[in-house]
């Protein structure tokens, strides 16, 4: 069986056209989340970063639920994308 998973650009892009982004902080200064809203103030995307040693893994998730997860491996630094 062919197992092809087709990923929406709005999850692997960094920014997304035509939404602004607003940036939440956790209490030691490190980010919380990005959330990319549109110009009616709606959620296009969250991404959700949270913190261990030696990696940081953010969740990026639209408003439909597709979700993707990039974990940064700061000891070898690759990156490696779920």
């Amino acid at each position: 069986l062919d197992k092809t998973f087709v990923v929406s650009d709005e999850l692997l892009s960094n920014n997304i056209k035509s939404t602004t982004q607003s940036i939440v902080f956790n209490a030691d200064r490190s980010v919380q989340k990005i959330q990319h809203k549109d110009s009616f103030g709606g959620i296009v995307r969250d991404d959700v970063f949270t913190y261990t040693t030696n990696q940081i893994t953010e969740v990026r998730t639209l408003s439909d639920g597709q979700a993707v997860t990039y974990k940064y491996h700061l000891d070898t630094l690759e990156t490696e994308i779920i």
